[in-house]
């Protein structure tokens, strides 16, 4: 007879293996695989909001197989190569007399405004 409680996904299924084989308890048989379901399911939904988290939630493939490609973030290329904003102007720390370059102060992250508009000044 299985425990009542559990404390792994593979405790539930070797449980659910004895239950099939000895085949007593449908209703016990029915309750796990109830609960064996929606451990699934959570998975999963969490792996469809995070699929990021996919490897830490589902074990990796065996060697033949491979891994399905995930979403990757697109690279910004923000900075030059000495550390200077490629475009100083779109930036939100930029003034054209105290911060041509556009360099973010101390502490503070590089932001870039939402969208590029030249600022001209009518006399």
């Amino acid at each position: 007879m299985p425990p009542d409680y559990f404390l792994t996904r593979s405790d539930l299924e070797t449980a659910i293996k004895e239950l099939e084989e000895s085949r007593a308890d449908a209703d016990k048989l029915a309750e796990l695989k109830a609960e064996l379901e929606k451990i699934n399911r959570k998975k999963a939904e969490y792996v469809a909001e995070h699929p990021e988290q996919r490897r830490l939630v589902y074990r990796r493939r065996k060697e033949g197989e491979t891994e399905p490609e995930l979403p990757v973030a697109k690279k910004r290329n923000l900075f030059k190569k000495n550390g200077l904003p490629r475009h100083p102007e779109r930036s939100i720390y930029y003034d054209p007399v105290m911060n041509p370059f556009g360099v973010a102060p101390p502490g503070m992250p590089y932001v870039e405004r939402r969208e590029f508009t030249l600022f001209l000044v009518s006399k």
